[in-house]
């Protein structure tokens, strides 16, 4: 490497270092987030607790005071990192509003303007943290939440241990797979899943063809798709001539103690049934969504893949977009207003952002398209906001 590409280098490096200001700012912006997420999620975690913790108290402390002690704080830690999550988006865009008022305040957003530093130097250090959240953000949605949820689900602690107790317990359901209607009782403990059993097969025509009864059903091997009938009584129906139904005589019944079902079931569905897949582990969403052996009606795993993948870009976007929102009202309106209206528009960002997760679910908007809407959106509206700052920083 030559001496002049190593100079270059490090000129690099240097510009890419942030300086003094920025590094300040930055601390500035995290510390005002920090207090605004711990305190929402400790008082939304108060009020979520206080209701179950007795009862939780009450369910672990019959196997010893230790072990009772242990698991309801496990029990409440979970619950914190539940909470900290759906809380952090509003919480991080709460306390950059806060971080920007407290800047305008103390007076040195007056002194770094007075001496000419430009509005995009200014909000370099809002574009760091802005960058930050966005791993951040995915992190707690795919990994963090879906991991506390699913193990207070599983420990069965809380009300969402609860829930899932009472959506394991055995009770009939209709489930159709194309062109198989099935009608059985489903459990979720060991043994046979499916009990009681009984499969209607359609032709494509829409023409009952065959009936099986079964004692129950079982997985083929661990882990596949393809399931076996046990103890089963198979009615075939007869065809007339013309495609109708035979008379009853014309049908055959036969009986076996094994044989296919005929049916792809898949057993990461039977995992994760009745778990709204904003709850599921990533890893295992990505699994559902190109899983076929899955029931007619089954979630939406393919789009909510898509919103959890595309969602963590919505508070950093957000928050540079506030960032110039509330740069362009403080020099109209004072810092009052623009507190105020950054406030607002933060709200309606995060409303927005609801709305566009409901439209990609239910396929107002192909997923994809809905769930950059808001990104898209954002992006263009800092432009703007960036242009007209930087027109009146001109004039001035």
């Amino acid at each position: 490497m030559s001496a002049g590409s190593e100079i270059g280098g490090a000129a690099w490096m240097t510009r890419l270092r942030p300086g003094v200001f920025c590094r300040f700012m930055i601390g500035h912006y995290l510390w005002f987030i920090l207090v605004c997420w711990l305190s929402v999620t400790a008082a939304i975690t108060a009020i979520n607790v206080s209701p179950e913790i007795s009862r939780v108290w009450a369910d672990q402390v019959q196997a010893g005071y230790l072990i009772g002690l242990a698991r309801t704080s496990a029990y409440i830690a979970l619950r914190v990192l539940d909470n900290g999550t759906q809380a952090f988006p509003i919480t991080f865009l709460l306390g950059v509003t806060w971080a920007e008022a407290a800047h305008a305040h103390s007076g040195r957003l007056t002194m770094v303007r007075t001496v000419g530093m430009p509005f995009i130097r200014r909000t370099s250090a809002l574009l760091v943290v802005a960058i930050g959240s966005v791993p951040f953000v995915f992190v707690l949605d795919n990994y963090v939440r879906p991991h506390a949820f699913m193990t207070l689900s599983v420990e069965g602690l809380g009300d969402y241990g609860w829930s899932y107790a009472r959506k394991r317990q055995p009770r009939q359901e209709w489930l159709a797979f194309g062109d198989i209607t099935m009608q059985a009782v489903i459990s979720g403990g060991s043994g046979p899943v499916f009990t009681d059993a009984t499969l209607y097969f359609f032709t494509t025509e829409g023409a009952l063809e065959r009936i099986a009864e079964a004692k129950f059903l079982e997985s083929s091997s661990p882990g596949k798709s393809d399931w076996m009938m046990r103890d089963a009584a198979i009615w075939t129906i007869g065809r007339g001539e013309a495609g109708e139904p035979a008379a009853p005589a014309a049908s055959t019944h036969s009986h076996v103690d094994a044989a296919r079902a005929g049916v792809s079931i898949s057993p990461l569905w039977l995992e994760y049934r009745g778990i709204h897949p904003k709850y599921v582990p990533m890893a295992d969403l990505v699994a559902l969504a190109r899983d076929t052996a899955l029931p007619d009606d089954h979630p939406k795993y393919r789009e909510w893949m898509v919103i959890r993948s595309l969602q963590c870009l919505l508070p950093g976007l957000t928050a540079i977009t506030l960032g110039a929102i509330f740069a362009l009202a403080l020099d109209i309106a004072g810092l009052a207003a623009a507190t105020v209206l950054a406030l607002f528009s933060g709200y309606v960002a995060y409303f927005m952002a609801r709305l566009s997760a409901v439209a990609a679910e239910n396929h107002i908007l192909p997923p994809v398209v809905a769930s950059l809407v808001m990104p898209v959106l954002l992006l263009a509206s800092f432009a703007a906001l960036l242009r007209i700052i930087r027109n009146r920083d001109t004039l001035r």
